[in-house]
């Protein structure tokens, strides 16, 4: 399947001068959705306007309470957003109408960060899935690993200044001779 995007072309006075039409092979978006890693079990998934998923991988039925016939199969969706979980529609509806935004659901008492945003560009819109105990502890690792930094450069800071003053004593030193 093939996406085709418009815009028209206005010179500066206002008047309509064209358009400009890219067509852009949905394999090739699917690809670049299904490529993105979040934490070690989030994903990512792209619906169409319609609320049909145009990237959904496998990680995501159990989530959103799909089988496997949901999966979408040469970029011909067969089932929609409106197929899901109750708290699953509520984001998508969200989603269909362009907004952005962060929210939460449980599922087998883990509760998972669902981020949307929409790709104006197509009228899509992505959805990001990953726990929040994922969530935590990428940021444990990031702030350990900034207080790691930090105390390295507190060590280099004090031996530059303890080499600089002996090197001045020394300079000193050799004048005052």
């Amino acid at each position: 399947l093939v996406e085709t995007n418009s815009q028209p072309v206005y010179d500066e006075a206002g008047n309509f001068r064209g358009a400009v039409a890219a067509n852009v092979d949905i394999s090739t978006i699917t690809e670049q959705v299904s490529n993105i890693e979040v934490g070690e079990t989030g994903y990512a998934f792209l619906i169409d306007p319609g609320g049909r998923f145009i990237s959904l991988p496998r990680a995501a039925l159990a989530d959103f309470g799909l089988d496997e016939l949901a999966l979408p199969e040469g970029g011909i969706a067969r089932s929609t957003v409106f197929d899901t979980e109750a708290d699953i529609r509520a984001f998508a509806s969200k989603m269909i109408a362009g907004e952005t935004g962060l929210g939460t659901f449980t599922r087998n008492e883990k509760e998972r960060y669902l981020a949307y945003a929409p790709i104006e560009a197509t009228g899509y819109s992505l959805g990001v899935v990953v726990p929040k105990e994922e969530m935590i502890q990428l940021y444990l690792t990031v702030s350990d690993s900034v207080v790691k930094e930090e105390a390295t450069s507190q060590r280099f800071l004090i031996l530059m200044i303890f080499v600089v003053l002996i090197a001045g004593l020394i300079v000193s030193y050799l004048i005052g001779r």
